[in-house]
């Protein structure tokens, strides 16, 4: 990954430790699949097969670029067939169920409510979570119950959700 030579400064290590990140941060079947939506690189993969020992893989390329320009677009087809199929399995592989939201307390649903009322009065200063939680243990069993209610339906969601969720999917 890194050069033989040895330079220093800040630019060299950041870009080296960059590229590290960047190539141990991704699998090497996510880099070969996210190639595989173009039809000129299905393409390539097979003529590169039959490409003659000794031949440089730039050069061979501008071949193959050029057998690919001199194409009709009904011998094209049969490779925006192939980059389109890659392109669904590539989505369905990536498009994840997530774990759903826990179910949220009384507290969660009383600060929500006042957010909501202090967006609404477009009051700029921010509210305060330790005044937030001194005005829930104030609330009355009344008023306290409404917001106990809603985090039982939550619950009840959760509870619901999470015997829909299937985590190999």
């Amino acid at each position: 990954m890194l050069s033989s030579r040895v330079t220093s400064g800040y630019m060299t290590v950041f870009a080296a430790r960059s590229m590290a990140v960047t190539a141990t941060s991704r699998s090497s079947s996510e880099v070969k699949d996210s190639t595989k939506k173009n039809p000129y690189l299905h393409f390539w993969r097979l003529e590169m097969k039959n490409r003659p020992e000794g031949v440089r893989v730039g050069k061979y390329t501008t071949l193959i670029a050029e057998k690919w320009r001199a194409l009709s677009d009904a011998e094209k087809a049969p490779y925006f067939q192939e980059a389109e199929a890659a392109q669904k399995k590539i989505r369905s592989l990536t498009e994840k169920k997530w774990k759903p939201v826990g179910p949220r307390s009384a507290l969660i649903f009383f600060t929500k409510e006042k957010l909501v009322a202090v967006r609404e009065s477009k009051r700029r200063a921010p509210v305060n979570g330790a005044d937030v939680c001194v005005q829930f243990d104030a609330l009355s069993p009344s008023d306290l119950q409404k917001y106990e209610d809603m985090a039982a339906e939550d619950k009840v969601r959760y509870t619901k959700e999470m015997a829909e969720w299937n985590p190999k999917e």
